[in-house]
C-alpha cells in the first residue's frame, strides 16, 4: 500500500473494467436539440491488487471511503463519449460511491445528470419511433491498457418512465471497437427506443383539420346564388389549417424531407382548394348561363321587340339625316 501508485495501470497485461448502467429518470426529449436528458447511476468495478488489503485484515468485508479518496487512486477514466452534457449531482455533496473489497476489487458509482444525442427521424411524425444512443469509453487507455465490458446485468431500468409525449418501449446494449490514431477504443452503447404517444396530436391537430375539410364541404349544400357565403367557407377553411399547421411546426426541426403530417395537411389543403376550384367554375357556368338565358328571353318577347325597335329604327333615321346635310 505504501508503494502504491495511482499514476500506473495495475496490471501490465491491462484491466478488464465492468460498466453498469442503471436508468433513473428520463426527464426530457427535446426534438429541436435531437437529444434526450436522463439520471443514472454509471458504475465501473475492475480490480487493483495494490488496493488489496486481506491479508492485512480479515474482519473487514469491505471498506467504503470518501469520495475525495478518489484522487488517490488509479482511475479508468470511463466517460460519456457522446454525450452533449455531464453533470454529478451534488445534493449536498457529490453522488460518488467508492468500495473497495479485500482482494483489490473497486467499485465506483456515479449519480450523475446526462444528455446525450437522438437520431431523430421524422419521417413518420406524429406516429414516429426515435432512437437514443449513450455510449461509455475510456478517454485515457486504449483497449491495450482498458478492455470494457458490461455488467452481467447490462443497463437496468430502475422505473417505468413516463414522458407526456414519449413511452420508452425498448432499450438493447452492445459492445464495439472504434478506431483512433492511437489505437483502438472499446466502446460499450445503449440504446433507447421511444415512441411517440400521438393523442394529443390526434385532438388538436387530425381532428381540427379533418373539421375545417369538412366545413369547406358544407358550402356543396348552400343555395348557388349565394356565391360569397360559399367563398368565405372555403377561404375560412383554409386560413384555419394554416393556422393549426403552423401552430405545429413552430416546435418542431426543420427539416428538409417529407413528413407524414405533411401529407396529411397536403392532402386537407388540396380537398379545400378543390372546394374553392369547383365554386369557381360553378360560378362562371352561371353567369355563362345566365347571360345565355338573358339574350334568349330578350329575342321570344315580343313586347320587348315592339319597344326597342321603333326606337333602334329612329336613331337609324337620325344618323341618316344628319349625313344628308353635310
Amino acid at each position: 500500500m505504501l508503494t502504491y501508485d495511482s499514476k500506473t495501470v495495475p496490471s501490465e497485461d491491462g484491466v478488464n473494467v465492468k460498466v453498469d448502467l442503471i436508468l433513473q429518470d428520463i426527464s426530457m426529449i427535446s426534438e429541436i436539440a435531437a437529444s434526450f436528458t436522463a439520471d443514472v447511476l454509471f458504475s465501473q468495478i475492475w480490480h487493483d491488487p495494490g488496493l488489496a488489503f486481506g491479508n492485512i485484515t480479515s474482519c473487514l468485508p469491505n471498506l467504503t471511503l470518501s469520495h475525495r479518496a478518489i484522487d488517490d487512486i488509479w482511475m479508468p477514466d470511463v466517460c460519456f463519449q457522446n454525450s452533449k452534457a455531464s453533470n454529478v449531482h451534488n445534493s449536498p455533496t457529490p453522488n460518488i460511491f467508492l468500495l473497495i473489497y479485500p482482494n483489490g476489487t473497486l467499485w465506483v458509482n456515479y449519480r450523475v445528470k446526462v444528455e446525450a444525442p437522438c437520431d431523430m427521424d421524422m419521417t413518420s411524425f406524429p406516429m414516429d419511433v426515435q432512437r437514443c444512443t449513450l455510449t461509455f469509453e475510456s478517454y485515457s487507455f486504449n483497449n491495450e491498457k482498458v478492455r470494457l465490458e458490461w455488467f452481467d446485468t447490462g443497463v437496468i431500468l430502475d422505473k417505468q418512465n413516463k414522458l407526456p409525449d414519449f413511452q420508452l418501449t425498448k432499450l438493447t446494449w452492445q459492445k464495439q471497437k472504434f478506431c483512433y490514431p492511437a489505437g483502438h477504443w472499446d466502446q460499450l452503447k445503449a440504446t433507447f427506443y421511444f415512441r411517440r404517444l400521438y393523442g394529443y396530436y390526434i385532438l388538436q391537430l387530425f381532428l381540427p383539420t379533418y373539421v375545417s375539410v369538412f366545413i369547406s364541404w358544407i358550402a356543396f349544400w348552400l343555395d348557388p346564388q349565394c356565391l360569397p357565403g360559399r367563398t368565405t367557407l372555403g377561404v375560412s377553411a383554409l386560413m384555419a389549417l394554416t393556422f393549426q399547421y403552423g401552430n405545429v411546426a413552430r416546435s418542431l426541426p426543420k427539416v428538409s424531407y417529407i413528413k407524414a403530417l405533411d401529407v396529411w395537411m397536403i392532402a386537407c389543403m388540396s380537398f379545400i382548394f378543390i372546394s374553392l376550384a369547383e365554386l369557381a367554375v360553378l360560378g362562371q357556368l352561371e353567369r355563362s348561363a345566365s347571360k345565355k338565358k338573358r339574350k334568349r328571353s330578350n329575342k321570344q318577347n315580343p313586347l320587348h321587340l315592339w319597344l326597342v325597335n321603333p326606337i333602334v329604327e329612329g336613331k337609324r333615321n337620325m344618323h341618316n339625316g344628319e349625313k344628308g346635310k353635310q
